[in-house]
């Protein structure tokens, strides 16, 4: 998302992205990486409790179709950052609106599945 960051702002959407972390990981996290976007911590994880998001298995945090994600991360140096927290909790990619409702849900189906910001950009 950080390198669509002005396509963002013209949507005029409000992009927040929420950890496991603790707020210090997420501050450094949004140095390391130069995000300008809102990170919020939630170490106990109700977020993805609410959202209903699993936890992978094995397969679905380190299989095949994450080696070759894994793979273009490196060659285009893209790479994902390693799991500070728990290695297993897959993500997801919501638009929810003003007062609560949630629009658009994509939950991870393993650790390279994120949702395009293309995608994304075209919800919004």
């Amino acid at each position: 998302m950080r390198d669509h960051a002005e396509e963002l702002e013209k949507s005029e959407a409000r992009v927040v992205a929420i950890g496991m972390g603790t707020p210090a990981m997420a501050a450094a996290f949004k140095a390391d990486a130069d995000v300008h976007f809102t990170l919020l911590v939630d170490s106990k994880k109700e977020t993805y409790r609410a959202l209903e998001v699993k936890r992978g298995n094995l397969l679905e945090v380190a299989g095949p179709s994450v080696w070759l994600k894994g793979i273009k991360g490196v060659v285009t140096g893209k790479q994902s950052a390693r799991p500070q927290q728990d290695p297993f909790q897959l993500g997801a990619t919501a638009v929810i609106e003003p007062g609560g409702k949630v629009r658009h849900l994509h939950k991870s189906k393993n650790s390279a599945d994120n949702f395009p910001v293309k995608e994304l950009l075209k919800l919004l």
